[in-house]
């Protein structure tokens, strides 16, 4: 492991039952190697620690109960950067140099393929309450005295024509999550690029198709050869994505 919690790359083993890891887990793992989030978390953590002391004297005389005061850079103790909520996805930072944080720690503040039955615009009332609609996101209402099937595909139908038109318009329109045994092939894919930045393009994908992260290629004169310099930059950038949008 690095100083950032991150194992040796070239062994799948390192990265211990990746099997049992909870989807927020992987997207975790994925956000913690972003640079710009080890940093958010590294300058304010100071700040924050003394914030919760204040707090905790404030309110010593009242009956709200708090946990026991953790020492500063504790791993359990998770950090508000300002706004970390939009840019990352959640309320307050976990330690990004550790990846085994309680589930409730490392849960997003929406997961967004959960959410069902969500009218376009910034602002959604549902008769309830409002809820705030994110560029992102399109809300859709439907009729309880109306039949189902008719609205669902009516829905799909609008749904699909928007993501069209996010991609005219060259925004991303996400695919689907990689499966599980691709997810760990990213990660070390990440953490092979952090071991070698400097490495040229060739360098790194020799180093990647050595250790079974990029297949070989068919060579046009027979058989097979190595993959092209390419296949590695490819590959690190499908990684780099998910570290951005998982």
């Amino acid at each position: 492991m690095n100083d950032w919690g991150i194992p040796d790359w070239t062994d799948p083993l390192a990265y211990g039952d990746t099997e049992g890891w909870h989807l927020w887990r992987w997207r975790w793992e994925f956000y913690r190697r972003r640079e710009d989030l080890r940093k958010d978390y590294m300058e304010n953590l100071e700040q924050a620690y003394r914030n919760d002391l204040w707090l905790r004297d404030k309110l010593k005389d009242t009956k709200i109960i708090f946990g026991q005061v953790k020492e500063l850079g504790d791993r359990s103790f998770k950090v508000p950067a300002p706004g970390c909520d939009e840019k990352y996805g959640y309320p307050a930072l976990p330690h990004p140099a550790y990846g085994d944080h309680p589930i409730v720690d490392i849960c997003p503040i929406r997961d967004r393929d959960e959410d069902v039955g969500l009218v376009s615009g910034e602002w959604f009332d549902d008769g309830i309450g409002t809820i705030g609609i994110q560029p992102n996101e399109m809300a859709i209402v439907f009729k309880l005295d109306k039949p189902l099937s008719a609205q669902l595909k009516a829905a799909k139908e609008e749904l699909s024509r928007q993501q069209r038109v996010r991609s005219s318009e060259g925004r991303t329109v996400r695919k689907t999550r990689p499966s599980p045994a691709d997810r760990l092939a990213y990660l070390r894919i990440l953490d092979a690029r952090a071991d070698m930045p400097e490495a040229k393009w060739r360098e790194f994908t020799d180093a990647l198709f050595a250790h079974g992260l990029v297949d070989r290629r068919k060579d046009p004169a027979g058989g097979y050869c190595a993959p092209p310099p390419q296949a590695g930059r490819d590959r690190w950038e499908s990684a780099n994505d998910l570290r951005f949008d998982f």
